[in-house]
C-alpha cells in the first residue's frame, strides 16, 4: 500500500517513523533509569511506629516520626534514591512487609522496636532477604539492660544505635 503514496507523503511517514524510534529509545532509557534508581525501604516496628521519637524516655520537643520521614526522604532524594516507609505496631504486619521487600527494593533500613529483642519471626524474615539490611535504634536499647543483644544481629549487614534521631 505504501507504494501508492506520493513522495511527499512517503517523506513525512519516514520522518514520523524516525521520531517514533527516537521516542521509543528515550522511553526505554527512562524506564531503565527508573529501574536503576536505588529504592530504600524504612521499616519502623512495634514500640516505634506510633511513637514520636522524642517522647521515649520522657524527652520532649524532638522531631516526630513524620518529621523524620520527610528528612529521610529528602536525604535519599539528594543521593538519587527513593525512600518508602512502613510503620506498624504489629510484628505480623512487619514480617509480611519484610517478605515483600525482596520485590523492588535495594536496601532495607529497619528499627524493629521490641521484636529486635524477642521476635524470632522478624529475624527469620530478614534472613530470607537477599539485600543489605541496616538495623537502627535511636537508643542503645539492646545494651542498656532491656535485653542482652539484638535478636536480628547476624542477619543485618550493619548496626547503628545510640545517636537519637540522628541514627536515622
Amino acid at each position: 500500500k505504501r507504494q501508492d503514496l506520493s513522495e511527499e507523503t512517503e517523506t513525512v511517514l519516514l520522518e514520523l517513523e524516525r521520531w517514533q524510534e527516537v521516542i521509543f529509545l528515550k522511553k526505554r532509557a527512562h524506564i531503565r533509569q527508573k529501574e536503576d534508581t536505588v529504592r530504600v525501604l524504612m521499616i519502623q516496628g512495634p514500640n516505634v511506629a506510633a511513637m514520636n521519637l522524642g517522647e521515649r524516655e520522657g524527652r520532649s520537643g524532638k522531631r516526630t516520626a513524620g518529621d523524620m520521614r520527610r528528612f529521610i526522604s529528602q536525604a535519599a532524594e539528594a543521593c538519587g534514591m527513593v525512600a518508602d516507609f512502613f510503620c506498624t505496631d504489629s510484628e505480623e504486619a512487619m514480617i509480611q512487609r519484610i517478605r515483600e521487600a525482596a520485590k523492588g527494593y535495594h536496601l532495607l533500613i529497619i528499627d524493629p522496636g521490641q521484636p529486635a529483642c524477642t521476635g524470632r519471626g522478624t529475624r527469620d524474615a530478614l534472613a530470607a532477604l537477599d539485600l543489605p539490611i541496616i538495623e537502627v535504634h535511636p537508643l542503645h536499647s539492646c545494651h542498656d539492660g532491656l535485653c542482652r543483644k539484638s535478636g536480628i544481629e547476624g542477619v543485618s549487614t550493619a548496626y547503628l544505635a545510640g545517636f537519637g534521631e540522628q541514627t536515622y
